[in-house]
């Protein structure tokens, strides 16, 4: 009877652990740590299976940005146009700047943000997402991109809009579709070349 009690006692205290380590390492716990890329250069990574871009400006500014596009119910991921140094909506147009502020497009936002906590040459730990702001960039601050936009290049509306390979040379996609949600739909290289179904409709 006793060894029964004790073996039920520690059986809730190894599940209590489990709960314990399972609520540190969510979302609420607010803070995990991603690979920082070289100065100039943008990453794309993951937070808690959701796409995000990790930008580290040639000033040495860092931005961890959500890659979901703000514009759709059901979003889109965005990629990164090295040429113009704007991320773009390659289905609707929207772009923003390295900071993820609205540049352009029918976004309503800017790019939702991840605060950073802290910070290594070669690590940043963000906290949990902020809410997407609404445009901060008026109508008279707009400018072009600072070099060639890259989303007429692409093939994403179908077969009859042929691509350039080397439209990859100028993108930042996420292309490791097992890392995410179904319900996202990605740029992937194939994609881009019109090599594989399931373009968006919209």
């Amino acid at each position: 009877m006793l060894q029964t009690t004790r073996d039920r006692v520690a059986a809730a205290g190894a599940l209590l652990l489990v709960i314990i380590v399972a609520l540190v390492a969510s979302p609420s716990s607010g803070s995990t740590t991603l690979t920082l890329p070289p100065p100039g250069q943008v990453s794309a990574d993951a937070v808690w299976d959701l796409p995000v871009f990790v930008v580290h400006a040639a000033d040495g500014d860092v931005y961890v940005l959500d890659a979901r596009s703000p514009h759709d119910v059901f979003p889109k991921v965005l990629a990164w146009c090295r040429p113009a140094a704007v991320f773009e909506d390659l289905w609707h147009g929207s772009i923003f700047d390295p900071a993820g502020r609205w540049i352009g497009g029918p976004a309503p936002t800017d790019m939702a943000t991840y605060p950073i906590l802290d910070r290594t040459p070669n690590q940043v730990r963000i906290g949990a997402p902020e809410s997407a702001r609404d445009r901060s960039i008026g109508a008279s601050d707009i400018q072009e991109p600072a070099g060639p936009r890259c989303d007429a290049r692409t093939a994403l509306y179908g077969p009859d809009h042929p691509a350039d390979p080397g439209v990859l040379d100028d993108l930042v996609v996420h292309d490791d579709l097992d890392r995410f949600s179904d319900g996202l739909w990605f740029p992937t290289p194939a994609r881009i070349l019109g090599d594989a179904p399931g373009a968006p409709d919209t």
